[in-house]
C-alpha cells in the first residue's frame, strides 16, 4: 500500500482541493553568524496555523547575469503532521507504519531584490 500523488493530495493527507497551498510567513531571524541561522515562523497547512522553527544556512549573495541581486538560504525543520490534523496511518506487513507522524519540511529558496 504505497502512497501516490493522487492518494498524497486526498482527504487523507494534503487536501488539496480545500487547501491548495501550503504557506510560510517568517516572523523572526535569530543567532545569525553569517552563515547559519535560526528562523522563526508560521507554517499554515491544511488550514491550521503554528510556529515552526528552521535551521537555516545563507547560501550567499551575488548578482546574476542579468545584473539582479539575488540571494539563497536552505531551511530545514520537524514538525509533527498530525499537530496540522493529518492523521491517516496505516501498518505495513511487517508491522511498521507506513506514514511517520514526524516529518521533514524543506525550504529552498532563492531571492531577487526588487
Amino acid at each position: 500500500m504505497g502512497s501516490t500523488p493522487e492518494h498524497l493530495k486526498s482527504g487523507d493527507f494534503f487536501q488539496t482541493e480545500e487547501h491548495p497551498e501550503i504557506v510560510f510567513k517568517s516572523t523572526n531571524v535569530e543567532d545569525f553568524d553569517g552563515s547559519d541561522f535560526t528562523l522563526k515562523g508560521e507554517v499554515t497547512l491544511l488550514g491550521v496555523t503554528k510556529e515552526v522553527v528552521f535551521d537555516a544556512e545563507f547560501l550567499g549573495a551575488n548578482e546574476d547575469p542579468n545584473g539582479n541581486q539575488i540571494t539563497g538560504v536552505s531551511a530545514t525543520a520537524k514538525i509533527n503532521r498530525k499537530d496540522f490534523g493529518m492523521s491517516f496511518s496505516a501498518t505495513m506487513p511487517g508491522g511498521d507504519l507506513l506514514v511517520a507522524d514526524k516529518v521533514n519540511l524543506e525550504i529552498d529558496v532563492e531571492l531577487v531584490k526588487a
